[in-house]
């Protein structure tokens, strides 16, 4: 229904509001349902993630071990085994 409405307001009014609604849609999608600041508190906690993530393998020569992997899983929320901290750990390393 709002693409519908959407094709009809461009014929209407033109593309440029038509490329705003679409943008505008678009948004209203990725947000799924949560307000802005709930979608930016997510994007800074993934951005924070992958910061961390990639600050390990900065310096080649110093790759985290697999252990201090595990010890980082284990300090991390949840309820994972002994095993399941290990097969992600290994699937970090590659």
């Amino acid at each position: 229904m709002a693409r519908l409405a959407m094709i009809r307001f461009t014929k209407e009014l033109g593309e440029p509001v038509g490329k705003a609604l679409e943008a505008s849609y678009i948004f209203r999608r990725l947000l799924d349902g949560d307000d802005i600041s709930e979608f930016a508190a997510s994007l800074h906690t993934a951005a924070e993630l992958l910061y961390d993530t990639t600050i390990s393998y900065v310096d080649k020569n110093r790759a985290p071990t697999l252990r201090s992997l595990i010890n980082d899983l284990n300090s991390l929320f949840g309820n994972l085994s002994e095993d399941e901290r290990k097969a992600i750990a290994n699937s970090i390393l590659g």
